[in-house]
């Protein structure tokens, strides 16, 4: 049964997202040691039927519990973004099409912290409680071929 252009849309864009996760004793990146740490990343996709674009908006919020006294969680770090996709290619609802996306995607990265960011000695940075917070943007775009028996993703940005 060949798939609706929908359904490629969807299965097209999903390819492309990090996915939630909990790891524990220990988590990604050069960080302090962890009992855990955990990211959850939902996606809410805004787009009408048969449109070859879509607005996709993630609060993604990353938890870590830290090894340390009383195994504190501190606030935890907040992510949200939105993606604009747009499909530039023909989406044919067959078993073999090849979707190819361009994105836009707008992300923020705060710690939740209200901390002076650098320390007393005003060299090294405030890990602890400094406040942090950041903004990025990305273009890109992907291919990917829709088959059951292989899956191919093709990204730059």
């Amino acid at each position: 049964m060949a798939q609706t252009n929908d359904s490629l849309f969807r299965q097209s864009i999903n390819q492309s997202h990090p996915q939630s996760y909990i790891s524990a004793l220990g988590g990604f990146g050069n960080i302090e040691p962890l009992i855990f740490e955990a990211a959850i990343i939902p996606y809410y996709m805004l787009r009408l039927n048969q449109s070859k674009w879509g607005i996709e908006l993630s609060p993604k919020v990353v938890l870590r519990m830290y090894q340390a006294d009383s195994y504190p969680v501190r606030t935890p770090s907040y992510m949200p973004g939105a993606t604009f996709y747009y499909n530039i290619s023909n989406l044919q609802a067959s078993r073999k099409a090849s979707p190819l996306f361009v994105f836009l995607t707008w992300q923020h990265h705060s710690n939740g912290q209200d901390g002076n960011f650098y320390n007393n000695d005003s060299i090294s940075i405030n890990t602890h409680s400094g406040n942090f917070s950041t903004n990025m943007i990305e273009l890109g775009g992907f291919a990917s071929m829709n088959d059951k028996s292989k899956s191919l993703q093709l990204c730059f940005s």
